[in-house]
This record gives C-alpha cells, sequence and structure tokens, in this order.
C-alpha cells in the first residue's frame, strides 16, 4: 500500500543527505568518515568483496562482485534516503581502507528514528589496528549528533569475535542472543545484538 504522507524524520533526514557534499568529514584520531562516491569503486575495493577472509562472516559472501556492479550498488544507496554510506579513510595515508553504512530500521521511513549499522575493513594490514572501533564511534556521533537518531542497532555472527569486540569496545551493549539464526559452513551459529542508545533521549 503506498505510503501517503512523509513522515517529518524523513524529509529532514532526507534533506541532509542531499545537501552533504563530498568534501564532508566525521574526523577522528585514526580514520575518518566521507561520502562513498563511485569513483571508489576500485578494483582494490572489488577485491575485499572478493577475497574470502574479509566477507567470511558478512552476507556477501553468496555472490562474487564486480566493479560494474559496485558502482551500480553505490548510486542506488546513495540515491536513496534511508541510508547512509561512507568510506572508511586511514588519516596517515588518506586510504581507503572499509566501508561503513546505516540504514532507517524497522521501516525505510526513519519512523522511529532508529538506525541498523554496518561495516567492513577491507584492507587486512589494518585489522587488529582499531579502526573498526573508531569508524563505529564516529558514525555513532554523526547519528547521534547530527541525525538525531534515538538508538543504533548492530548484529553479528556470535563466532565473530572481531566484530562483538569492537561494538562492544564503541560503547554498545549486548542486547540479546538468537539462536541458531544463522548458518555458517553447514553449522547453525547463533547471531548477537548489539545497541547504542541516544543519551538526549530519556525514556
Amino acid at each position: 500500500m503506498p505510503r501517503l504522507k512523509h513522515s517529518r524524520p524523513l524529509n529532514d533526514i532526507a534533506r541532509l543527505k542531499h545537501n552533504l557534499t563530498k568534501s564532508f568529514r566525521v574526523t577522528g584520531k585514526k580514520v575518518y568518515l566521507r561520502p562513498l562516491t563511485v569513483e571508489d569503486a576500485t578494483r582494490r575495493y572489488c577485491s575485499w568483496m572478493n577475497d574470502p577472509d574479509v566477507i567470511r562472516y558478512t552476507e556477501s559472501r553468496y555472490s562474487r562482485k564486480t566493479v560494474a556492479g559496485l558502482k551500480r550498488y553505490i548510486v542506488n544507496a546513495n540515491g536513496g534516503t534511508s541510508n547512509f554510506f561512507f568510506a572508511i579513510i586511514d588519516k596517515r595515508t588518506d586510504r581507503h581502507v572499509g566501508n561503513i553504512k546505516i540504514e532507517s530500521a524497522v521501516n525505510p521511513f526513519w519512523d522511529h528514528l532508529v538506525a541498523e549499522i554496518g561495516l567492513i575493513i577491507g584492507e587486512k594490514n589494518c585489522w587488529g589496528m582499531g579502526f573498526g572501533t573508531e569508524a563505529i564511534r564516529l558514525m555513532t556521533r554523526f547519528c547521534f549528533n547530527v541525525l538525531k537518531v534515538r538508538k543504533i542497532t548492530a548484529q553479528c555472527y556470535s563466532i565473530n569475535v572481531g566484530s562483538a569486540k569492537a561494538f562492544r569496545a564503541a560503547g554498545y551493549v549486548q542486547e540479546c542472543l538468537r539462536r541458531a539464526n544463522a548458518r555458517y559452513n553447514g553449522k547453525q551459529i547463533d547471531l548477537l545484538l548489539f545497541g547504542a542508545i541516544n543519551p538526549r533521549f530519556k525514556r
């Protein structure tokens, strides 16, 4: 059924996304975030998305990626109003090392002011350096302070120790465990759900 009238959160967030420029930055000590562009869809980026080690615990592992496909994906994501898609850049080298994305949770219209976050660090020589944790903190800051999101949720496989550690280090709390909610290498595994609540919103 078509939606008759957009909510105010959607209008405000859509306007903010439309006004974001390529020069927009959310800066930390080790990395900064900037809008992901079609120019970022390089062979190097594509190699991440086809590397079994990088995509091991992601749903991307089910299909092979191409540069052309990644470009289409970025165009579609940037053209929508339900998400923000940023590149993670190493401040020291100005190198694109990963991506981080948030999407409106529950429904695509931001009615609940809840976002779901996901990220990938594609450059394996950057693993274990705290880039993921800082990227999560930066995106959380952007969501809470700029988008005025109430809450951010995240999920990962229970066997994905690195992601779980990064979310906990970034201040997220494990809210529940969904038993046997996913499959990995033919085995049932649990799913961990994390959340962070904007302190500006009182219950």
